[in-house]
């Protein structure tokens, strides 16, 4: 039996020495940094630019179903974003 493929996520702090980075995503789904225009892939390496091969601080978290989140937090409040 197969599994739906829901994806998945890693956090990293935006936090690399004394810079506060902030990313977007490009047309070409690769991030960057608005800061230095670095390049970062999905571990929190920087690939290409002024940051290659800085590694950003993991952060841990977990990925959760809604369903099983809101079950035991039913007061959460959702967002969104436009």
């Amino acid at each position: 039996m197969a599994g739906k493929d829901v994806g998945s996520a890693a956090v990293f702090s935006r936090q690399l020495g004394e810079r506060t980075l902030t990313f977007v995503v490009n047309p070409d789904g690769a991030f960057q940094d608005e800061e230095t225009s670095s390049t970062w892939d999905m571990l929190g390496r920087a690939i290409a630019g002024e940051l290659a091969d800085q590694q950003l601080t993991r952060i841990l978290a977990f990925d959760h179903f809604w369903f099983a989140w809101s079950a035991f937090y039913p007061e959460t409040s959702l967002y969104s974003f436009p």
